[in-house]
């Protein structure tokens, strides 16, 4: 029988020997609306063998199937999705900012010492994109080879680090060749081509950005658009 959680969510599964089965987990919460789970796998000493996960939110779903390493054993996961929208409880798909999202991810190797590919479709406020991306990662960083953005004659690309221990801190490069900031926010298309580095560091829970931006042959709005600028966020 199905077992009340909380007052807004139901499970029912089972639990024997080596292998773990659930049959439904329903819930409702409010940034997504409407979340129903089911999944299958088998424990071992060093391995968790997800056979399914199925991941049903705002009229799309998400796949995930693959093994869990624990400790020196490698991980090999592989998630897919499919007509996935941002914000997940937006009614009307063609006002959400982000729809009709399909794609798929891989995430191989260890926790210290592993690597991961994305390939994904969308609309980004009704502007068909494709999106990829490829890094590395250990538990202290992840580096990013490349992410890239592709719609029609538009890209834009970025590439860098991100470490979080000792301290967190960030340096990505992105480049832009006539792209469209519409893509982002609705009311400012353009045709932009542009370059900028960021450095990011953190002191006393504040962050401090360091920056270079080139934009050139650009326009905004339907205003020209070109300036260089470097400069930080310090205020002190």
């Amino acid at each position: 029988a199905a077992l009340p959680i909380l007052d807004n969510a139901e499970l029912a599964g089972r639990w024997l020997g080596e292998r773990i089965e659930i049959d439904k987990l329903e819930t409702t919460l409010p940034t997504s609306g409407a979340v129903a789970l089911d999944a299958q796998a088998r424990m071992a000493s060093d391995r968790v063998m997800l056979e399914r996960m199925h991941l049903a939110v705002g009229g799309g779903s998400v796949d995930m199937s693959g093994t869990i390493g624990v400790d020196r054993v490698p991980s090999e996961l592989r998630l897919r999705w499919r007509d996935l929208r941002w914000p997940p409880t937006q009614p009307q798909l063609e006002q959400a900012p982000v729809a009709g999202l399909h794609g798929e991810a891989r995430i191989s190797g260890l926790l210290d010492r592993y690597t991961f590919e994305l390939n994904a479709d969308a609309l980004l406020h009704g502007i068909a994109a494709q999106v990829t991306a490829r890094g590395n990662g250990t538990l202290d960083a992840v580096r990013i080879d490349t992410v890239t953005l592709q719609a029609s004659k538009a890209s834009a690309s970025a590439s860098g680090d991100i470490t979080w221990s000792p301290q967190i801190r960030s340096n990505l490069d992105v480049r832009a060749e006539h792209f469209d900031p519409a893509m982002l926010a609705a009311d400012w298309h353009g045709d932009i081509n542009a370059h900028a580095r960021t450095q990011t560091t953190f002191a006393d829970g504040m962050p401090r950005v360091v920056f270079t931006a080139d934009v050139a042959n650009s326009t905004l709005r339907g205003y020209p658009l070109s300036l260089k600028a470097h400069g930080n966020s310090d205020l002190n």
